[in-house]
């Protein structure tokens, strides 16, 4: 049997304090080691983040553009003859055709008088503007048409004068003759330029760009197909939602944004937001949409100032009256 020489109370303190230092040194040797790895693990994740970014960014997309880029854009003005002002815009597959009437008198004036005009927008879409359109006819059809009344008549109705025609309705009339995506942004620019086309006086014309998030990606003027792929996308992570919040959070976000803005101005004049997204990821969307605007409008502009030009080339040759 082992035996030990007897401790004194200071030596069993001193020996105690001894094994408490030492493994109070071993605690922060492990702690520093974790710390180590946590500040590797966070920068592995930060690299393979700043990698995928980079990535998704110089990615092409079906059509063979870069995620910030537009389709390609066709602007015309003055296209209907009958009308005061008209205005056809095509973004590859999605075309549509404005023209103005007005301002006149009209029975659609809720009171007798009244200081400010009133602006209207009347849409119709092509029974052949889509390849479901056919399955989509009668309420769904009206549905889709009467919403995008509203969402146009509250983009562009800010920026025109009303007060410049009092007790007067001045009528837009959109023909939608084909949609393969952002219809929306498609007609907001089709109505603005119509109306700059008809000389009614404006604060600043109006346009339109949408963005939407896919597969990691931010998508700049999606296409049908895309849109189609964000819809089924935001459907599913609605029934996550509703089924695990937990889980839904950690999904990846799906989120849309619509926006109409005024460039000379800069003001957003219209603004929709739908799908599950981070505050962060919506703020991007939104910056991605105004920078689209600022090319469309630079556009628009120009084919303004060609049409003046000719205009007043034709009125130069003609005899005076």
């Amino acid at each position: 049997m082992d035996t030990y020489p007897p401790r004194t109370i200071e030596q069993l303190h001193a020996c105690t304090r001894q094994k408490q230092r030492s493994a109070a040194a071993v605690a922060k040797q492990q702690q520093e080691a974790k710390g180590v790895l946590s500040a590797t693990a966070v920068a592995a994740a930060a690299a393979a983040r700043s990698s995928k970014s980079a990535a998704a960014a110089s990615a092409e997309r079906a059509d063979g553009r870069k995620p910030a880029q537009l389709r390609s854009t066709f602007v015309q003005s003055g296209v209907v003859s009958a009308a005061v002002g008209s205005a056809y815009v095509e973004r590859q597959g999605t075309k549509v055709l404005c023209s103005i009437y007005g301002p006149r008198a009209s029975s659609k004036l809720s009171t007798p008088y009244s200081e400010r005009g009133f602006f209207a927008v009347d849409v119709k879409y092509a029974p052949f503007a889509q390849t479901n359109r056919r399955a989509r006819r009668g309420a769904a059809s009206d549905a889709d048409e009467r919403r995008l009344q509203t969402q146009l008549s509250e983009a562009l109705s800010v920026s025109i004068h009303l007060e410049s025609f009092p007790k007067a309705v001045l009528e837009a009339f959109v023909v939608v003759l084909q949609d393969d995506g952002a219809v929306f942004s498609a007609c907001v620019s089709a109505v603005s330029l119509a109306l700059a086309d008809a000389g009614i006086m404006l604060y600043d014309v109006v346009t339109a760009c949408q963005a939407i998030a896919l597969d990691g990606q931010l998508l700049l003027d999606p296409s049908g197909e895309e849109e189609a792929k964000w819809a089924a996308r935001a459907a599913e992570a609605e029934v996550e939602a509703e089924a695990d919040g937990a889980a839904a959070a950690s999904a990846p976000a799906a989120a849309s944004v619509v926006l109409a803005y005024m460039p000379n101005l800069r003001q957003i004049s219209s603004i929709t937001q739908a799908g599950p997204s981070t505050t962060e990821q919506v703020t991007q969307l939104t910056h991605l949409c105004i920078a689209g605007c600022e090319q469309i409008s630079g556009l628009m502009r120009d084919t303004l100032v060609n049409s003046a030009k000719q205009h007043m080339q034709v009125s130069a040759t003609q005899p005076p009256a």
